[in-house]
Order: C-alpha cells, then structure tokens, then sequence
C-alpha cells in the first residue's frame, strides 16, 4: 500500500477538522435553541396559569377568611391567619421552582458528549496513522 505524502495527510486533516468543527458548532447551536424555546414555551404557560389562578385564589382566601369569621375567629385574626398561610405556602412553592431552576443547564449536553466521542475517534485515527506509517 502507498504511502499518502504528510502534506496530503495534514491537508485531509485540516479539512475533516474544520467540517468538525463546523458540524459540531451547528449542534451545539440547535440544542441551545431547542432549550431556549422550551424554557421560554414553560415561562408563558406558567405566567398564563397565573394570571388564572391568582383572581381564584384571592376569591378562596377571602372566602376561608369569612368562614373563620363566621366560626367566631375575630375579623383581623381571620384574615392574617389565612395570609400567613397563603404566604408560607407561597414561599414553598418559590423555593422549589428556584431550587429546580439552579438545577437547570444550559449547557448543550448532546454535543458535549457527540465532541468527547469525536476526540476518542481522532485519537484512535492518529494512532492508527502512526502505527501505520511505523510499520
């Protein structure tokens, strides 16, 4: 078998690299898009259940309130009764959503893996040349 001259080998080298290279920066991208979109897909559901659940819960509060008004609870216990609640249970649900966001990456994943397994390959390439080109 004959052997490629080096300027043939680091030429195809360059060549494979860059379209790499390129191929993988068009990955990372697509995947960063791809969570973006997700993200921001999640972010209007959340602030639509909002603005319909927040009119209801104030209506629910008010109305516990006047039920323990009307079990003999005065009219200011009753309301901060009912608003400490409404707060502490409003403090659970924020530290879980930013505990679940600090765990969020933005990362693309994929193409961190997809690049480690393009290194491995290289490497196995430039040792088979080597071995190769020895022998």
């Amino acid at each position: 078998m004959a052997k490629k001259p080096l300027g043939d080998v680091v030429s195809e080298l360059f060549a494979s690299l860059s379209s790499l290279v390129r191929t993988e920066t068009e990955l990372a991208q697509a995947e960063f898009r791809e969570t973006i979109d997700t993200g921001v897909r999640n972010a209007i559901m959340a602030v639509v259940g909002a603005v319909i659940v927040l009119p209801a819960a104030v209506v629910l509060l008010e109305g516990i309130a006047l039920l323990l008004i009307r079990a003999g609870v005065g009219d200011y216990a009753a309301y901060l009764i009912v608003g400490a609640i409404a707060v502490a249970a409003g403090i659970i649900v924020l530290m879980n959503a930013l505990k679940k966001l600090k765990k969020m990456s933005l990362l693309p994943k994929r193409t961190i893996h997809q690049f480690q397994r393009d290194v491995e390959v290289a490497k196995y390439a430039r040792q088979s040349y080597e071995t190769e080109r020895a022998a």
